[in-house]
């Protein structure tokens, strides 16, 4: 939707966001703009060229070029995201990747304009020096400078213009009422711009002046007789020309804003010939200013110079005498010094010691490093230019569909390695198991709990017992004690000693105080038994520890370990004699 209102083109975007189609869509303010940095740019390359002059006049034109061109895209992208439908690309990480796409291009026009462009070997080999070489480093600087420069004027433009809801306000004919607008402080942003253009014009000054051959001639169109390069001397009178051109926009946007807030009558003759007139004003005062016999202040400069050079020496020599006071002073007080002993002549200086070259370690090849920076670097610039591109509409479909199906066969390639090494991992386990049962799994037991710590030793050695016990007929009871199952082990060790020594087959001793113990406690040693302190001492001692490290928070020491490990022993072999089926009780 498109209308006219005061004068004004307000344009909807899709979003229903009206916004000032006619100042945005100008092209006569970043044509300001460039001309204005190109100016500043010409007389800095003038000047370098005066330092440097084996960088030739090739390199200035390229340098300008490229930094025009970066001053029109940075104008027009800055231009473009005001739009109200482009708030989402307003990043930071976008205008770095446009920053970044100019600066590539310097790079390689650089490298073709100074006949440098380095070899594969030194690209591979020393990397930083082939890429960032002296008339780069300048250019690059220059570039990015006049690219931000050019984006801040852009955007100090775009605030004088109408807002959404001002244009919102105008369109709606609700001027009048309580509707809060943005109310941008138009004076202070106009003053911000000349403040900016006024420093560019200082610094542009600044480097005419210092270019200077000799003083001066005095007369009329004393311009053509300043002795500095006439490329200077026209970038000087452009750059002011259409600065105060600009500033002239400036102050046009501040007046239309307030014809149209406040429903003043205009014609849109005024808006398209201000920039004629303006400019036909600024020729007419330049040509005057030309033919004014104006000349050089050397002259003022001299006396100046008089002035503060008397001054200085007046201070100078008084400072002198005051000082010559002081040393004189302190030296009536001091009275005569000794004489100062001879300085003995010092020993000559050993001869440097050059160190031995260190032999190059067998490690990563010489050109490792730079291709890892260009492989780095590439990825780099492929991952900006594709935000870049994708913010400007371009749709990357097909590397989509070759990203996706890189992916797929990634996936698949990995969970076929995934599945091979799981197969290999088994094959490899079952392996090993069927050498162990081969060589005695009892084997790798044993050497296994010399690798525990004390308290899991002691666990590991009742348990072993308990163990063993079962695989030699005599088999724990589910849900039994293990002071239950000592008494009960310690009674049947009791009664094999008993029936191997050919006692009485009645019940023993130790049998039948198995009934009367607590289920708590280990049942008390019956000291006329002749295997007491064999079988049922070492059946008490190893429940006890394994009880002592199980249920308490007590770390059994290296002693006890030992001591478990000896009664295990006796244990182990006690059962081994005494096998018998396997049974429940």
């Amino acid at each position: 939707m498109s209308e006219m209102t005061n004068g004004t083109d307000l344009v909807e975007t899709p979003e229903k966001t009206p916004y000032d189609r006619q100042w945005l869509g100008s092209i006569l303010r970043p044509a300001l703009i460039a001309t204005l940095i190109s100016c500043i740019n010409i007389a800095v390359l003038s000047m370098l060229q005066r330092l440097y002059p084996g960088l030739g006049g090739g390199y200035a034109q390229v340098v300008v070029t490229i930094s025009l061109l970066a001053v029109l895209l940075a104008c027009a992208t800055t231009t473009w995201l005001a739009q109200p439908g482009k708030r989402h690309l307003r990043r930071p990480l976008y205008r770095l990747a446009e920053l970044l796409f100019v600066l590539v291009v310097a790079r390689l026009v650089v490298w073709f304009t100074m006949g440098t462009t380095p070899t594969p070997a030194q690209l591979l080999y020393r990397p930083l020096e082939g890429l960032l070489d002296g008339p780069f480093i300048f250019a690059a600087i220059l570039i990015g400078l006049s690219w931000l420069f050019a984006g801040e004027l852009t955007a100090d433009l775009l605030r004088l213009a109408l807002q959404p809801d001002e244009l919102f306000a105008i369109e709606e004919d609700r001027i009048g009422e309580l509707i809060r607008t943005s109310n941008s402080d138009r004076p202070a942003i106009l003053q911000r711009l000349v403040s900016r253009w006024v420093g560019g014009g200082i610094l542009l000054v600044l480097i005419a002046a210092s270019v200077r051959i000799e003083r001066p001639e005095v007369g009329f169109l004393a311009i053509t007789r300043q002795n500095i390069d006439p490329t200077i001397i026209a970038a000087v009178v452009v750059y002011f020309l259409a600065g105060l051109l600009l500033v002239s926009q400036g102050q046009l946007a501040i007046l239309r804003t307030r014809w149209l807030l406040e429903r003043i009558p205009t014609s849109e003759q005024v808006l398209g010939q201000w920039p004629i007139y303006v400019f036909v004003l600024l020729v007419g005062i330049g040509l005057l200013a030309a033919l004014l016999p104006f000349g050089g202040t050397f002259y003022l400069a001299y006396i100046l110079t008089a002035i503060v050079t008397f001054f200085f020496n007046t201070i100078y020599a008084i400072f002198r005498f005051f000082m010559g006071l002081l040393l004189l002073l302190i030296a009536l007080l001091s009275g005569e010094q000794p004489d100062a002993p001879p300085m003995a002549t010092p020993p000559p200086a050993p001869p440097p010691m050059m160190p031995e070259a260190l032999p190059q370690s067998a490690g990563m090849p010489e050109w490792a490093g730079g291709a890892l920076f260009w492989v780095v670097m590439a990825l780099f610039l492929s991952y900006a230019a594709f935000i870049y591109l994708r913010e400007k509409g371009i749709e990357f479909s097909w590397l989509r569909s070759f990203w996706q199906l890189l992916l797929t066969r990634w996936q698949l390639l990995f969970g076929n390695y995934q599945q091979w090494q799981k197969s290999r991992l088994r094959r490899v386990s079952a392996e090993q198991q069927e050498k162990e049962e081969a060589r005695g799994g009892w084997f790798r037991r044993r050497q296994g709990w010399r690798h525990l710590t004390p308290t899991q030793q002691i666990r590991y050695f009742y348990l072993n017992t308990v163990e063993e016990a079962a695989a030699n007929g005599f088999m724990r009871a589910a849900g039994e004690t293990p002071l239950q199952f000592a008494a009960r082990l310690r009674a049947h060790l009791t009664a094999q000693s008993m029936s191997s020594t050919e006692e009485s087959p009645d019940e023993s001793p130790d049998r039948q105080r198995l009934h009367e113990t607590p289920r708590n406690q280990l049942p008390a040693l019956d000291p006329d038994s002749p295997n007491a302190e064999t079988d049922g001492e070492n059946v008490n001692r190893l429940t006890e520890a394994f009880l002592q490290t199980r249920y308490t928070n007590r770390r059994a020491t290296e002693s006890e370990a030992v001591r478990s490990a000896s009664i295990w022993e006796r244990l182990r072999k006690r059962l081994q004699m005494t096998k018998q089926p396997s049974r429940k009780e």
